[in-house]
């Protein structure tokens, strides 16, 4: 993945989802922009809205997600490490402790 500043990582995935990711490995972007480069942010800000008023879930933004996502992982694992590799926060005091 490609963060702020161009910075890139490489982060874990589950495994359900390597193996549905695999045959597209080797073909480009996952979610290729009309272009054959990237999405475009503004793509998947308009996905993300549309899956959740979909949902029933109202306006949800892919900031709301992002923190949802890892305050889950956090409360069910406890490992701040690991949440903090993922965020890619670059302190462990930026990232909120676990909730229990």
């Amino acid at each position: 993945m490609t963060g702020k500043n161009s910075k890139t990582a490489t982060l874990p995935v589950h495994p359900a989802l390597a193996a549905e990711l695999a045959p597209r490995r080797g073909e480009g972007f996952i979610f290729p922009g009309r272009f054959g480069g990237p999405v475009c942010m503004a793509t998947i800000w308009t996905w993300t809205s549309q899956v959740a008023e979909a949902a029933g879930l109202g306006h949800v933004t892919t900031h709301q997600l992002r923190h949802t996502s890892l305050t889950t992982a956090l409360d069910n694992t406890e490992n701040l490490r690991a949440a903090v590799v993922v965020a890619r926060h670059g302190r462990p005091q930026t990232t909120p402790e676990a909730s229990s």
